[in-house]
């Protein structure tokens, strides 16, 4: 039974592998597009989806996971649409709002005290 036990705590192992605490929409992002997947939906916009673009959209992720034979838990992740998208901050709106709106953005001069 101890060759058993030692075979499946390997199998079961993650090693170096990431941890789900450790996976993150960057992360996920980046495995996406090396992947090349066309892109990346969390598992609630999925559900969100009518059956039919359903389909589509898992289409890649099942066809990239029939390919490998063991996926990390990262990978797994990605394909499998565990990590939620997350909102957008005040920051990166207004850095796309002033892209958008250029000429509504007024940023106001400060006097210089040289």
């Amino acid at each position: 039974m101890g060759p058993l036990v030692d075979e499946y705590k390997r199998k079961f192992a993650l090693g170096d592998q990431p941890q789900a605490a450790n996976i993150n929409i960057d992360l996920v992002k980046g495995i996406v597009a090396q992947l090349s997947m066309p892109s990346y939906h969390s598992s609630q916009e999925v559900m969100q989806t009518p059956i039919r673009e359903r389909i589509e959209m898992l289409s890649p992720a099942i066809t990239a996971r029939q390919e490998m034979k063991n996926p990390t838990p990262d990978v797994a992740a990605s394909l499998g649409g565990a990590i939620e998208i997350p909102a957008l901050t005040f920051a990166k709106a207004f850095e796309r709002f002033k892209i958008i709106a250029a000429n509504n953005v007024r940023i106001p001069r400060l006097p210089c005290y040289g």
